[in-house]
C-alpha cells in the first residue's frame, strides 16, 4: 500500500511523519545538522505523496528530492483547503498555521476550534463552526523571551527553559524562568479564556516544542498532541489528492 509523507520545516527543526491514510505510522524531529536518509523512507515506507510545509528557507536538497521520487505538493497560500481562509493577509500567513488548523478541522470540523502552538513564536489559530478560519494572535515563545531578557538587558543572565518553575523565584535565575514559563501559561489561559466567551464549545488545542512545559501548568483543558501539524500536513495532502 502507498504511503504519504508530510514533512515540516521549521524555526528549530525538521519534523516528518509516514501516513497510511489519516493513520501516522512513524515520525521524526530531526536537527538541520543531520541529514536524514529520504530515499530510504520513501522505499522502506513506499511513499508516493508527499507534502512540505516551510516557515524557514533551508532543506532545498530534502525537497529536490521528494519532487524527484514522489508526487510532492508545497503548501502554499493559494493551496485548497477544505475550509475558508478568511485571513486578510494570506500571503503573510505562516503556513504552519494553515496545517494546525487543517488538522482542528479534520478533527471536528463543525466546531469552534482554537489552536495554539508553542514553539518559537506562540500563535493562537481560530476556526469557527461554520468552517472559517479567522485568524488569530501571535506572541513570543518561551525561548524568545528569555534570550530577549538577556540581549536588552545589561546583567540578566541567560537561563534555560528548563528548571525549577514555582511561582515565587528564590534568585535571579529562578525568577527569569518562573516569570517566563508562568507569564506564558498565564497568557495562554487568558487567551482561552475570553475566547470561550466569544465562541460557544470551543474546542482547544495544545502543541509545538514547549507544549509539554506548559500543559501541566494550565487551568484550562486541552487536546494535547504533538504531532498536530503533521496531521494536518497530510490531511490537506488527502483533499487535494482526491
Amino acid at each position: 500500500m502507498s504511503r504519504n509523507l508530510a514533512i515540516d520545516f521549521g524555526n528549530t527543526a525538521i519534523k516528518m511523519g509516514v501516513f497510511e491514510n489519516e493513520r501516522l505510522l512513524q515520525d521524526w524531529r530531526i536537527a538541520y545538522d543531520e541529514s536524514p536518509d529520504i530515499l530510504r523512507i520513501i522505499e522502506d515506507y513506499n511513499v508516493t505523496l508527499s507534502i512540505i510545509c516551510s516557515v524557514v528557507d533551508r532543506g532545498g536538497a530534502i525537497k529536490q528530492l521528494l519532487q524527484e521520487h514522489t508526487r510532492c505538493m508545497v503548501l502554499r497560500p493559494e493551496t485548497p483547503v477544505p475550509f475558508l481562509n478568511a485571513y486578510l493577509t494570506s500571503a503573510s500567513l505562516g503556513m504552519d498555521r494553515l496545517a494546525l488548523v487543517a488538522a482542528a478541522f479534520q478533527a471536528y470540523p463543525h466546531n469552534n476550534n482554537l489552536v495554539i502552538s508553542v514553539g518559537t513564536a506562540v500563535t493562537y489559530n481560530v476556526l469557527t463552526s461554520n468552517r472559517t478560519f479567522r485568524g488569530g494572535n501571535i506572541t513570543p515563545g518561551i525561548g524568545l523571551r528569555l534570550r530577549a531578557l538577556n540581549e536588552f538587558t545589561d546583567k540578566l543572565p541567560l537561563v534555560d527553559a528548563p528548571g525549577d518553575t514555582t511561582l515565587l523565584g528564590y534568585d535571579t535565575e529562578s525568577s527569569i524562568r518562573s516569570g517566563v514559563i508562568n507569564g506564558v501559561a498565564f497568557e495562554i489561559d487568558g487567551f482561552i479564556s475570553a475566547y470561550k466567551e466569544q465562541f460557544k464549545d470551543i474546542n482547544v488545542f495544545l502543541t509545538g516544542g514547549d507544549a509539554s512545559i506548559l500543559g501541566r501548568k494550565l487551568k484550562n483543558t486541552t487536546f494535547a498532541d504533538a504531532n498536530l501539524q503533521l496531521k494536518g500536513l497530510n490531511s490537506i495532502l488527502l483533499y487535494n489528492a482526491k
